[in-house]
């Protein structure tokens, strides 16, 4: 079985006022310099089950990072793409989530969509694989 254990410095005013209300035997102080003792607690077994996963973002999170310019942009709107593995599709989604223009496809370096048909506005741009999410970003159209 692991034991554990936990060290504390702290200022001699305080420990004295800590180790007279803790129980005898839960804390031991040692001088360790003008004013500093050294406290340390008694050994505590560590829990021996296994730890549980994180709830969040996994590491391999499926984000491409694209970069969207001209931004504000009146007519054309370039996305510009680093590597991509599989067919990226692009969705422009106005303020409320409706899709405006959908399934372009995508690959990697430059790639061109004509947004002049869209009242000014912002909206964003969100890529994804055939099934997967994978990143947005916002725009506006003048």
């Amino acid at each position: 079985m692991k034991k554990l254990t936990i060290c504390l410095l702290v200022l001699a005013g305080a420990t004295s006022a800590m180790a007279q209300d803790a129980p005898v035997n839960e804390y031991r102080g040692e001088p360790i310099s003008d004013g500093l003792v050294l406290l340390k607690t008694a050994q505590d077994p560590l829990p021996t089950e296994q730890p549980q996963p994180f709830i969040g973002i996994s590491e391999n999170d499926p984000t491409i990072d694209f970069v969207l310019y001209p931004n504000p942009t009146s007519a054309v709107l370039n996305i510009r793409l680093d590597i991509v593995g599989e067919p990226v599709f692009a969705n422009i989604l106005d303020m409320t989530g409706r899709v405006v223009l959908s399934e372009v496809s995508l690959s990697s370096g430059i790639n061109t969509i004509q947004v002049e048909s869209l009242g000014s506005g912002t909206y964003i741009c969100q890529l994804h694989t055939d099934e997967t999410p994978l990143n947005l970003k916002r725009f506006i159209v003048k």
